[in-house]
């Protein structure tokens, strides 16, 4: 039988057999197909052209062609049938520049489109030079050997309609050119390079011309390239150059051919073929002052930093962060940016002392200070002495001819053994600092943070600190396991070090993890999912240590099963006497180490020997990339960042007993929910947010009582400010000699009163009816009685037949009543326990105002408070402290301890509570450590004990003044520390209940 003859083409369509058509086949004798053959012949002829296409594209597939290799292998393909005309694919270029360029099909023509994927290489070479006239073009125009201006006489306008930048613009006019030069020696370029140029400028007329030219020692040009002629508006063209060999300079010239005004905003240049972009490249220090960007590494207008850390008077010796000596000045007149200033009088000096490990620079940088001040007359001084705690180390003096607002600057030189700098203002007048702005290099810095508006920001100067130094803290609470690692995961490695101060740290603080004399070896261990580690980065691990010997640094990632994956070989560092240096230790992140390590281990030796002093590690870190990063020992900051980073919630599961009560009156079940509100005057209002809270809670789900009602007030005078109930309601009244005991005794909110007086009454007034359970909490000591019709009739109760905390039930009427006390003998009552047969929800305010977590803590430990506590029996425990502490500037990590010593008795008391440790928002006071660093460690307390843990600081803003009572959003009282009831200041601590317990 004959076969079909098969064409690979495609066939528009099928044709169909109709019942006049004969049924005919193949005719030999005219080699002829009847109309039978027909169907199949199409049908045959598309499945061989598409078996054709697939084969195509599947060879491409197989040969790992996409891209080609080459334009002849591509070629090669579409000769062969396998790229149709008109396709677009791509080719691997030799280019080091180019990883790839497009190419199509042009009528059998592999033929390039222009449009290629820039390699590796040039996306990580970025900008070299970018220059929006904001560091010091607009001040000084004939400032510095290697960068000039040339042509026409340049105006600087600091806003302009046409070019509506932030930063400085110049304006031109005229058939002129404008020349800016820069020395190429000072560039990272070489001979045969390939630079791209580009400028921000604006034309009022079209016809413009953008030039570069390359000059050679004696200026003669070398080469030039030039645009074509650029239209009106505003314009970005790029020219790409090579570098010629000899080129000593590059002059860059904006030139208007037509008459009419021109302005240039700013130039940029980057390396290859890759567009310069209009944002602050990123160099190293020598090329920081070489291309005229500053980076500031202060912005200090003293609302900022001062109001963060306001610590006043002169340090003694080494300055601890941040302080300053004179009166500070809120909102002062004489600043023009109507910010803070520090003031002085005649005869005094205004200071601002800056430690140099918060600045990340060291001895030895090149930085420019820039100063801004006022002096109510003539001839005031600036002052800036970089200094040491035995003295001035150098000085600078700058003196303002005119009184009134003076901008000064000066250049210097960090000295040898410098650990801090002094900025002052002197003078026979008035005097008053108004801001200080520091940049490394010769470049002077803006009155800004960072060195750039928002248009042109992106420059981080200092890498984040992957492993900010947390343990200071941590292990002076008690904590052995750092990030879910003990000390010494690995047999046979000494457990660390301790925790002390180590005077001879060049850091401000001088905490220090020591290891003792003959400590052997000390690992760390920190857990990779806190690094979020890719494969391809590059670790730098560093460690600040004083030693007087050998040490050797290892570090290195093990898997969960301690499996070493990557290397563990150290590294010696020698320390011929004893000194400070920086150990360094650098890993490449492999994707075996990605996807499974599960800590890094650094392992520090002290050569195994006992030397004849310990090794002191100072300072750490963790850093990406391979560079040298700065150890500084600021961390609050990395804990305000840390804080706002992370969810401001831990361990709300964790609430078991409150969820499962409160889903059983949710489905209409009998139950009752106990909770108890520990705190200070945050808790203690009741109508601030817990009788709030209280009132809500009973209104949803029922009430089974009023709860606790607390007898303690903080003085006579203060007697209105007595703790009462949470729902507001109850009132105290008394007659005679009564003593308070405030935030200072055993009791359920650690107040009391007493008295010896037997004529004196204490006095509880509006207990409402139905209770079914009343209870009086009192010392076990003495006889006290109590009545509720008046004293008509008494009832005796002698307190020391009772231990630890006499709970007596009390005989009171069905309907509402008061009650009277009264001593018999010399007594000191606590407060009341009202409950009632209910479900529903009971609510026990422990708030008492001004106390702090460290009289709690003092307090919470004694058998009376925890038979207090068990007694009340609280399903729920809520502890909200921080803002005392934060007054009295407690240590960190000694808050952090007094918060785990209160968590502890509260569940020795009551071992199925659920605990919820809340921290408040930053307030106004511009305290001496801020509420992120007391968040920070209570975190990690509630992390470690597994409670639940909230930031109220989410539920306020990002910043005090965002929710201050001067403020849109009033949400904090004036005496800028309370929520403000007035505006409902307390509500948002109200919703973030309702949130956590439901």
């Amino acid at each position: 039988m004959a076969k079909i003859n098969e064409q690979s083409v495609w066939e528009p369509e099928i044709y169909r057999l109709t019942t006049e058509a004969a049924v005919l086949g193949f005719n030999a004798d005219d080699n002829s197909d009847g109309p039978s053959n027909v169907q199949g012949q199409q049908l045959a002829n598309r499945t061989l052209f598409l078996r054709d296409e697939l084969t195509a594209y599947n060879g491409l597939i197989k040969s790992g062609e996409l891209p080609f290799t080459s334009v002849a292998q591509a070629q090669a393909a579409i000769n062969s049938g396998k790229i149709i005309n008109g396709g677009i694919f791509s080719v691997r270029s030799e280019d080091l520049e180019v990883w790839a360029a497009e190419y199509i099909n042009s009528n059998g023509i592999a033929t390039p489109t222009g449009k290629v994927l820039s390699s590796d290489e040039v996306v990580r070479r970025s900008n070299l030079l970018f220059d929006s006239f904001n560091e010091y073009s607009s001040k000084n125009i004939t400032f510095g050997n290697w960068d000039w201006y040339s042509g026409a006489t340049p105006t600087f306008s600091l806003s302009d309609k046409d070019l509506p930048l932030t930063t400085p613009v110049i304006k031109a006019s005229g058939i002129t050119s404008f020349d800016k030069f820069y020395d190429l020696t000072q560039l990272p370029i070489s001979a045969g390079d390939t630079m791209t140029f580009s400028i921000i400028a604006w034309f009022q007329n079209t016809g413009g011309k953008f030039h570069v030219f390359f000059l050679d020692s004696t200026r003669s040009q070398l080469s030039v390239t030039s645009s074509d002629p650029l239209t009106s508006g505003i314009v970005a063209p790029n020219l790409v150059c090579l570098v010629p060999s000899g080129a000593v300079s590059v002059r860059i010239r904006v030139q208007n051919t037509i008459d009419g005004s021109f302005k240039i905003g700013a130039y940029a240049a980057a390396l290859g073929r890759f567009q310069a972009e209009f944002s602050r490249s990123i160099p190293s220090k020598s090329q920081q002052d070489a291309l005229g960007t500053p980076t500031n590494i202060v912005y200090d207008p003293f609302n900022e930093m001062l109001s963060v850390r306001p610590k006043q008077g002169l340090p003694a010796g080494v300055v601890d962060a941040m302080s300053y000596a004179g009166i500070l000045i809120k909102n002062s007149s004489n600043s023009p940016w109507g910010k803070n200033g520090i003031q002085a009088a005649v005869g005094a000096n205004a200071d601002r002392i800056l430690a140099l490990s918060s600045l990340g620079v060291m001895p030895g940088d090149i930085i420019t200070v820039r100063v801004a001040a006022f002096f109510s007359a003539v001839n005031g001084a600036i002052q800036i002495f970089c200094r040491n705690q035995d003295g001035v180390l150098s000085s600078t003096t700058l003196t303002a001819k005119s009184s009134g607002f003076a901008d000064k600057n000066s250049t210097l030189t960090i000295p040898d053994l410098t650990t801090y700098i002094t900025v002052r203002v002197s003078g026979a007048m008035m005097k008053e600092l108004l801001a200080i702005a520091i940049a490394v290099g010769k470049s002077v810095p803006e009155y800004i943070y960072g060195s750039l508006p928002a248009e042109y920001s992106g420059y981080q100067r200092q890498q984040p600190n992957l492993w900010p130094d947390p343990w200071f803290r941590r292990y002076e609470t008690g904590e052995t396991q750092i990030d879910g690692y003990g000390p010494a995961v690995v047999a046979g490695v000494a457990n660390p070090a301790y925790v002390a101060d180590y005077i001879a740290s060049p850091f401000a603080r001088k905490k220090s993890l020591i290891i003792p004399v003959g400590g052997g070896q000390t690992d760390i261990n920190i857990s990779a999912s806190r690094l979020g580690l890719k494969a391809g980065d590059s670790l730098t691990i560093t460690l600040g240590v004083v030693a007087a010997q050998a040490i050797n640094l290892a570090a290195y990632f093990r898997t969960s099963t301690g499996t070493v994956i990557s290397s563990s070989a150290s590294q010696q560092y020698q320390f011929p006497s004893m000194q400070y240096q920086q150990l360094v230790k650098a890993i490449d992140v492999t994707q075996e180490i990605a996807d499974t390590a599960d800590y890094l281990q650094v392992r520090v030796m002290n050569g195994q020997t006992v030397g004849a002093a310990g090794v002191y590690i100072v300072a750490r870190g963790i850093f990406v990339g391979n560079s040298s990063p700065v150890l500084c020992d600021d961390t609050y900051n990395d804990d305000s960042v840390r804080i706002i980073a992370n969810s401001p919630t831990i361990n709300a599961n964790t609430l078991r007993e409150t969820h499962k009560r409160l889903m059983h009156r949710k489905l209409n079940q009998s139950a009752t929910l106990v909770t108890a509100h520990i705190g200070d005057s945050w808790t203690h209002l009741w109508n601030r947010w817990s009788g709030i809270f209280a009132g809500k809670m009973q209104a949803d789900f029922g009430s089974a009582g009023i709860g606790y009602i607390g007898f303690g007030y903080p003085s006579d005078s203060a007697f209105g400010q007595y703790n009462g109930n949470v729902l507001g309601q109850i009132t105290l009244t008394k007659t005679g000699a009564w003593t308070p005991n405030y935030a200072s005794t055993e009791s359920a909110d650690i107040c009391s009163v007493s008295s010896s007086d037997t004529a004196a009454t204490f006095r509880v007034n509006g207990v409402p009816a139905s209770a079914s359970s009343v209870r009086l909490f009192a010392k076990p000591k003495g006889i006290v009685q109590y009545s509720t019709n008046g004293g008509a009739d008494w009832t005796q109760i002698d307190l020391s037949a009772f231990s630890n905390v006499a709970i007596a039930t009390l005989t009171v009427p069905t309907t509402a009543f008061n009650i009277w006390f009264q001593p018999v003998t010399s007594v000191e009552i606590y407060g009341l326990d009202v409950q009632t047969t209910t479900d529903g929800v009971r609510c026990h305010k422990l708030g008492a105002t001004g106390s702090s977590a460290q009289q709690w803590a003092a307090q919470v430990t004694k058998a009376a408070w925890q038979t207090s506590l068990t007694a009340l029996a609280p399903n729920l425990v809520t502890i909200l402290h921080g803002t005392n502490d934060q007054t009295s500037s407690r240590n960190p990590s000694a808050f952090a301890a007094d918060i785990q010593t209160i968590i502890t008795a509260v569940r020795a008391a009551c071992p199925l509570s659920d605990v919820l440790v809340m921290m408040p928002a930053e307030n106004q006071r511009n305290n001496a450590v801020p509420m992120a660093a007391y968040a920070s460690v209570v975190r990690d307390v509630c992390a470690k004990n597994k409670v639940a843990f909230h930031n109220l600081q989410a539920n306020y803003g990002d910043a005090p003044p965002d929710y201050a009572s001067t403020s849109q959003r009033a949400w904090f009282n004036v005496d800028g520390i309370h929520p403000d009831p007035a505006t409902g200041g307390g509500l948002p601590i109200v919703a973030a209940m309702m949130k956590l317990v439901e």
